[in-house]
């Protein structure tokens, strides 16, 4: 192991720092794993504070590859009209425009800049916060998907461990046109986890769309390289928002779907849901929860109008962008307030989409919490080099893929 280790460092010292190299898959960042011996004092100090409730903000929105117009207004998808501030929003983009770099960089800036200005005024001007009060986390970016997180200011410092990741699973499950991006960091107490994701389009690929989800679940790993480095898969988080175009379909007549809509009749629109389908039947998404849905199908429109689909493709209307959440412990509760769409946004073939939650500690922070928390983290120590070494050989026969080489802080391995 030791000497594989040495092998990958010599081929990592050879190039320079951005310059993209060849290397197994087993290698890639998404892939490669280092155990490590946690400890809550090594990761956040001797002490941890507790936010006991606190409000988060997630909205996802395909923008079908559209340039954001010059009178583009978000206040009604960003600025729910609700008295509670949001300590944490989250923003997940799908199909924003390609600038021809088919590279799986996840910081092509171009067009994510753009993004990031528009997002950062609307936030700033919502009616019910003040200007400049948050500050953005982090942001990661594969081809068209895009993901931000910010924070209150005020609770900037207790964001700790802040991580990123990202999956493909376009073809051969390499191209990034779908797949997924995430960012994991510690908030106060607690292991946050956020996920865009866009998932196979078409009425007939539910399947596809299944075995895009479980490839990012299983495969997606963060990685903390400061000190110790450390790593966690989704699932290893106190609390997970998963959210996107995730294009699941509703599996009913057009025609049938397009009238109950004119009649507003949701109720047996949603039992022909693929995704609620798929959920019941325990084929994805297991454990997790979604708002109930009070608002028309967000896909897909005629562009700037609300009309549904009349061209040749003649698509049947489904809710494809969707936002589900899932809490790992007993301790926590979550609780959705606000989950609708924003019918005023039409530049695009989809309505975004929006949800407040609200994250409740059910105990104060005694022993038991502690001794919870180092449970948790000291499992990580099931990662032992045999574990590593297994992954590393199943992973042999996969392609080899194209990734930027960035050095860890200490230098190679």
């Amino acid at each position: 192991m030791r000497d594989f280790l040495k092998m990958v460092a010599l081929d990592l010292d050879n190039v320079q720092n951005g310059e993209e190299i060849q290397i197994r898959k087993s290698c890639a960042i998404e892939e490669m794993t280092i155990n490590s011996t946690l400890s809550p004092k090594n990761q956040c100090g001797s002490s941890r504070s507790v936010a006991n409730q606190f409000y988060i903000l997630c909205g996802t929105f395909n923008v079908n590859n559209r340039q954001i117009p010059s009178n583009s207004d978000f206040t009604e998808w960003l600025c729910p009209s609700t008295t509670q501030i949001p300590s944490l929003i989250a923003v997940g983009l799908q199909e924003i425009a390609n600038t021809g770099n088919i590279s799986f960089s996840q910081n092509d800036k171009i067009e994510g800049d753009e993004w990031e200005n528009i997002i950062n005024k609307t936030i700033e001007n919502c009616s019910n916060v003040q200007q400049n009060q948050y500050k953005l986390i982090s942001r990661v970016r594969l081809l068209g998907m895009l993901l931000f997180v910010y924070v209150e200011r005020k609770h900037y410092d207790q964001c700790k461990l802040i991580s990123t990741a990202f999956i493909p699973t376009g073809f051969m499950n390499i191209f990034g046109n779908k797949g997924g991006v995430g960012i994991r960091f510690r908030f106060h107490n607690q292991d946050l986890c956020f996920i865009n994701c866009h998932l196979t389009a078409g009425d007939n690929q539910l399947e596809k769309r299944n075995d895009d989800y479980k490839t990012i679940e299983s495969r997606m790993t963060f990685m903390h390289r400061e000190n110790i480095p450390k790593w966690w898969k989704i699932d290893d988080h106190d609390i997970i928002f998963w959210f996107g175009d995730m294009n699941y379909r509703l599996a009913h007549p057009n025609e049938q779907v397009r009238q109950a809509i004119k009649q507003l009749s949701f109720i047996p629109l949603k039992e022909k849901d693929q995704l609620q389908c798929q959920i019941k039947l325990g084929k994805v998404f297991q454990n997790y929860h979604e708002p109930p849905i009070n608002f028309l199908p967000t896909y897909k429109f005629n562009i700037n109008t609300d009309v549904y689909d009349t061209s040749e493709k003649f698509r049947t209307p489904s809710w494809t962008d969707r936002i589900l959440y899932k809490f790992n412990h007993e301790h926590y509760d979550v609780k959705s307030h606000y989950y609708n769409s924003s019918p005023s946004i039409r530049f695009s073939d989809h309505r975004p989409v929006s949800a407040l939650f609200s994250v409740t500690m059910k105990h104060s922070h005694d022993e038991n919490n502690t001794r919870r928390m180092e449970q948790k983290e000291s499992s990580l120590k099931l990662a032992t080099e045999q574990n590593l070494v297994k992954m590393m050989y199943d992973s042999l026969a996969d392609p080899t893929i194209n990734v930027v080489y960035n050095p860890l802080p200490n230098g190679p391995l």
